[in-house]
């Protein structure tokens, strides 16, 4: 697996820059809890880029609680989309497509033919 974020044709809704406060949750290798306060750069319906100062694992499962919202769900690290100095910014999906952590009602790009 790859380090980098799938290319923008992949996409499934559109993004939306959005600063959103969120507290970010997973497991070190420990099994110690981490949680985290930190923010998005942008959003969309089936995820968001994140500003962290901790290192992820593209694959590596996390828990996302957005304190706007007051909702929560899981979500996996997709990948690295930048880092600018100690700073991160990683691409996540959500595992449960239905959660719209966000109440934005986004646009979809494409739509599954049946």
């Amino acid at each position: 697996m790859t380090n980098e974020l799938p290319p923008s044709e992949t996409r499934r809704s559109e993004r939306i820059l959005q600063e959103l406060l969120i507290k970010v949750s997973w497991r070190n290798s420990r099994g110690k809890e981490i949680r985290v306060s930190t923010r998005t750069v942008n959003v969309s319906r089936y995820g968001a880029k994140i500003l962290m100062k901790d290192e992820l694992i593209p694959g590596q499962e996390i828990g996302v609680h957005c304190l706007i919202t007051a909702k929560e769900g899981k979500a996996r690290v997709v990948g690295l989309a930048e880092k600018q100095g100690r700073v991160y910014f990683y691409g996540i999906d959500f595992l449960d497509p239905d959660n719209n952590l966000w109440d934005i009602p986004f646009r979809l790009l494409f739509e599954t033919l049946e």
